[in-house]
């Protein structure tokens, strides 16, 4: 200060403490992540992915637990996603009904936690519970065997394309290092991108060189 009052903090009442953006950035940001992905809000607002990854799933959270569900959804998807700083898992439950939503974000993915909070639901409601859909760890289909005994566990297709994708790489990597001639490590190298084209994307002179390297 050029008057000589020293250092001074001047609140704003706009920002809450701790925050850096205003409430109504963060309602706006958080109305572009449910119009689309998070990374392509993040890319459209042009902020960081993991800080308005950080918003979205907070207020996300708050917005489901500031609420009683009256029953369960019949068809429930798990997910999880780390916290700050990486300290814990938490779990997003979403409603994956006719129109999809998210139904709550749990604070942690213990399986005691989560006992805890379904047992909160009479055997008969969670009997009713079609589907359960989650990702490929063995956890998940043992404790959703025991809450949802007649739900249909499903693998998401995000995971399973994934580690299809992680093995069929692992496979090209092998012979490309086996090939001694040029010409198929070229073709074998221009395999990365054709193998995960879908296929009806692919075009004539495409689907001749994939035929080629497979």
């Amino acid at each position: 200060c050029r008057m000589g009052c020293g250092l001074f903090v001047e609140h704003l009442s706009c920002i809450s403490r701790y925050q850096r953006q205003t409430e109504r950035y963060q309602r706006h940001l958080e109305t572009l992540c449910r119009g689309t992905s998070v990374s392509s809000a993040s890319r459209q607002a042009m902020i960081g992915y993991k800080t308005l990854d950080r918003i979205y799933y907070d207020r996300s959270g708050r917005k489901a637990n500031d609420h009683e569900h009256q029953s369960l959804p019949k068809r429930l998807g798990f997910d999880e996603f780390s916290g700050k700083r990486r300290a814990r898992m938490h779990v997003v439950v979403t409603d994956l009904g006719e129109h999809p939503r998210l139904w709550d974000v749990l604070e942690t993915k213990e399986p005691n936690a989560l006992f805890e909070f379904f047992t909160r639901y009479s055997k008969a409601e969670r009997s009713q519970v079609e589907v359960v859909t989650h990702d490929m760890d063995r956890g998940w289909s043992s404790w959703t065997r025991v809450l949802f005994p007649r739900a249909l566990p499903v693998i998401d297709k995000f995971h399973v394309c994934r580690t299809v994708l992680k093995y069929q790489e692992r496979v090209r990597k092998a012979a490309y290092a086996k090939s001694t001639s040029y010409s198929n490590k070229k073709r074998i190298r221009s395999a990365y991108f054709l193998v995960r084209k879908r296929n009806r994307d692919l075009g004539n002179k495409e689907r001749e060189r994939l035929e080629e390297v497979l």
